[in-house]
């Protein structure tokens, strides 16, 4: 935790908050892309719509946590947010690396 008692502090914290916020959504926008260059062969389509239904998951669970933590209401629903997004993360590379990774 940071003190925000002047506004250079205040302006250093934003400025992290946004770098995180768009780190991540270049993130799911790289998975994005990877999930359209796989879908040119037709025999992985249910396997990459499946990882495209995960990643669009990711987003939106990414985007409530997001919400929750800047609202402060419900401190104990934020950290479940966050414990559910890393479990979804670790599927989604488990479930990548398990089907296109070792079956190649």
């Amino acid at each position: 935790m940071m003190p925000l008692s002047s506004t250079i502090d205040t302006f250093i914290a934003i400025s992290g908050l946004v770098i995180v916020i768009v780190g991540m959504i270049i993130v799911y926008y790289i998975i994005h892309f990877l999930i359209e260059t796989l879908k040119d062969e037709s025999s992985l389509f249910l396997k990459l719509r499946t990882l495209e239904q995960l990643n669009n998951v990711m987003t939106f669970v990414f985007i409530i946590s997001g919400i929750l933590f800047f609202f402060t209401y419900f401190p104990m629903l934020a950290g479940i947010s966050i414990i559910v997004m890393l479990a979804l993360n670790g599927y989604f590379l488990y479930y990548f690396y398990s089907n296109f990774v070792i079956d190649k």
